[in-house]
C-alpha cells in the first residue's frame, strides 16, 4: 500500500490489540467491556487508549492484560505546558503502541475512535475493526469531510461490528461496506441472567421497605427524557420511587440545574453516584421495573434503530427487570415479542404500564430472563467476533 509504514512483521503479537475511544467513557458501553474482558481471559493483551474525564470513571476492570493509556491534554515541551488535542494524543500514543507490540488488529471504539483508527490502520497496515454503537451520518452531498472519513473507514474495514440487523442494514446503505463484512452483537455483558436479591439501591438512598423501585439507570439528559419522565412521576403514589442512577457526575451540569430546580419531590432521587461495572448488576436488580426512554427529537433516525443496542434495557433485562421503554419499533419487536415489558407512547402512559407489570410481576421477570438469554447474552457473539479476527493472523 503506498505510502504505508512498513514495520518487522516477526515482532508482532499475534494475540493483542488496541481499543481507541475519543470519549471517556468506556465503562458506559457494555459490549465494549465485555469484548476487552472476553479477550484477554482467553490471552489476548489489550491497551485502551482514551482519555480521562473528572465526571466519569475510568475503566475497572484492568488487569495484567488489559492496560489503560490515558491521553492528556497537556505535554510538557522543553519546560512549557502546552495544550494538545485529544486526537492528536490518540495518533501519538497509537503509534507507539503499534511499532512497540505490533498488534493484530485495531479497534474503533466510538464514531471519532473509528477515523483515528482507520488512520492508525492505514499507515501500519493493520487490520481494522470498527464499532458503531453510534451510527454512522446518513449519506448527503452536504455531510462533513469528518462524516465522510468515518464512512470511508467503515467501508474499507476488515470487520464492522454493530448491534441488530436494522442497524447493520442501514450502515451497508449509508456507507456501502459489504454486508459481509459486519458482524452483530448486542450491546450486553458478560454472564448469564440472573436474579440477584440486592438492597443496593434501598440502603444506599435509606428508601423504606415497601417501596417500589423504579429505576432510570444511564445517561442523563435531554436525549432520555429524564425531566419528562420526572414531571409524569410527580402523581405517582408515594409508595413508588424513581431513582435516576447516572454513569457519571452530573451535577455541574445546566440540565441538573433545571431538573432540581423543577422536581422538587421525595419520591424523585438522583444518585449521580458512578460504579464499577462489576457492580452495576447488584445496583439495577435493586430495583423493580426498569425504565428506558428515548428522545425521538434529540436522537433523530438513532432513536429510531435502538433495537439491541440499548445498553440499559440489556442490563435490565439481564438481571430479571420487567421493561418500559419509549414505543420505538425496534425496541418492541422484543419487548412485545417475549412479554418482558411495556412499550409506551408518552411518560403520563407510565403510571398505568407499572400498574400492568405489578398485577403479573413475576412472569414478567422469568420473561426478562429468557429474552436477555435468548437475544442478548455476549458469549455467543463474541465467539463469533474471536473466529473472525483469528484470520487476521
Amino acid at each position: 500500500m503506498k505510502g504505508s509504514f512498513h514495520y518487522d512483521e516477526k515482532k508482532r503479537i499475534r494475540r493483542s490489540f488496541i481499543l481507541v475511544l475519543r470519549s471517556p467513557f468506556i465503562d458506559k458501553v457494555p459490549i465494549l467491556v465485555s469484548l476487552i474482558r472476553y479477550f484477554a481471559e482467553i490471552g489476548y493483551k489489550i491497551d485502551i487508549l482514551a482519555p480521562t474525564d473528572p465526571d466519569y470513571m475510568e475503566p475497572t476492570f484492568l488487569t495484567n492484560r488489559i492496560h489503560f493509556i490515558k491521553i492528556r491534554q497537556e505535554i510538557r515541551i522543553f519546560g512549557f505546558k502546552l495544550r494538545c488535542p485529544i486526537s492528536i494524543g490518540l495518533v501519538f500514543e497509537g503509534c507507539k503502541n503499534i511499532l512497540r507490540f505490533r498488534p493484530s488488529f485495531i479497534l474503533g471504539g466510538d464514531n471519532f475512535g473509528n477515523i483515528i483508527a482507520g488512520l492508525l490502520a492505514k499507515t501500519f497496515r493493520i487490520p481494522l475493526v470498527t464499532h458503531c454503537l453510534e451510527l454512522p451520518a446518513v449519506r448527503t452531498e452536504s455531510m462533513s469531510k469528518r462524516d465522510r472519513l468515518e464512512h470511508s473507514f467503515i467501508r474499507k474495514s476488515d470487520l464492522v461490528l454493530t448491534h441488530d440487523l436494522q442497524r447493520a442494514e442501514f450502515i451497508c446503505k449509508q456507507t456501502g461496506v459489504d454486508k459481509g463484512k459486519i458482524e452483530i452483537i448486542a450491546n450486553g455483558s458478560l454472564g448469564k441472567a440472573k436474579s440477584h436479591d440486592s438492597k443496593y439501591l434501598r440502603e444506599v438512598l435509606c428508601l423504606d421497605e415497601g417501596k417500589i423501585i423504579l429505576l432510570h439507570s444511564g445517561g442523563f439528559g435531554p436525549w432520555f427524557k429524564c425531566l419528562e419522565l420526572a414531571l409524569a412521576a410527580r402523581v405517582w403514589p408515594k409508595d413508588w420511587c424513581l431513582v435516576f442512577h447516572t454513569s457519571h457526575k452530573v451535577d455541574s451540569t445546566q440540565y441538573y440545574c433545571d431538573f432540581n430546580r423543577l422536581i422538587k419531590s421525595d419520591n424523585i432521587l438522583v444518585h449521580d453516584a458512578p460504579v464499577p461495572d462489576a457492580d452495576l448488576d447488584q445496583l439495577v436488580s435493586s430495583a423493580h421495573i426498569g425504565i428506558a426512554l428515548y428522545s425521538r427529537e434529540e436522537l433523530g433516525f438513532r432513536a429510531e434503530l435502538m433495537g439491541l443496542a440499548a445498553g440499559k434495557i440489556g442490563r435490565y433485562l439481564k438481571n430479571g427487570l420487567p421493561v418500559i421503554a419509549t414505543d420505538l419499533s425496534t425496541v418492541k419487536s422484543y419487548i412485545s415479542k417475549y412479554s418482558c415489558g411495556v412499550c409506551v407512547k408518552k411518560e403520563e402512559d407510565i403510571f398505568d404500564a407499572v400498574r400492568h407489570i405489578l398485577n403479573n410481576y413475576q412472569s414478567y421477570c422469568i420473561n426478562a430472563l429468557r429474552c436477555y438469554d435468548e437475544l442478548w447474552s455476549t458469549e455467543q457473539y463474541c465467539e463469533r467476533i474471536l473466529r473472525r479476527v483469528a484470520h487476521f493472523n
